[in-house]
């Protein structure tokens, strides 16, 4: 059998989880059964969401996010910044991010941050952000 072609982005929003919870923290579960999923996080902006995704040491972490109408910005709290970008963070805070990956350095978590960006009095603070997640162990 051939494998499945990737899912276009109105196919993963119509197939998206609702993860709505009154913590900021959401556990994200995968396994080698089930090593990819997409949610959707309603989320205001310029407040965190962070998604904990349980991995193993060198397990890749790869995740994509999308928005309607703005910017998302995606890191992992694992990821430290470079020397260079840490005098530039406050800019770097407002920059849009949405593709970010980490190898995992040892068993356990790792955390992904998710940031709506907006405009003020141009888009909408609350939306929902689109959030796909694979979990790929080591070759």
């Amino acid at each position: 059998a051939s494998p499945r072609p990737p899912a276009t982005d109105l196919e993963e929003e119509e197939g998206a989880v609702i993860l709505a919870r009154d913590y900021p923290d959401q556990p994200l579960a995968l396994s080698g059964a089930c090593p990819q999923v997409t949610v959707m996080l309603p989320v205001v902006a310029r407040v965190d969401k962070r998604l904990r995704i349980p991995v193993r040491r060198g397990d890749r972490v790869v995740a994509r996010g999308r928005v309607l109408d703005g910017a998302v910005r995606l890191a992992f709290d694992e990821a430290p910044l470079p020397p260079e970008a840490a005098s530039r963070e406050r800019d770097l805070l407002r920059t849009p991010v949405p593709e970010a990956a980490i190898t995992a350095a040892e068993d356990g978590r790792v955390t992904l941050r998710v940031r709506l960006l907006v405009v003020p009095r141009a888009q909408q603070s609350v939306q929902p952000v689109v959030v796909t997640v694979a979990v790929n162990p080591p070759r």
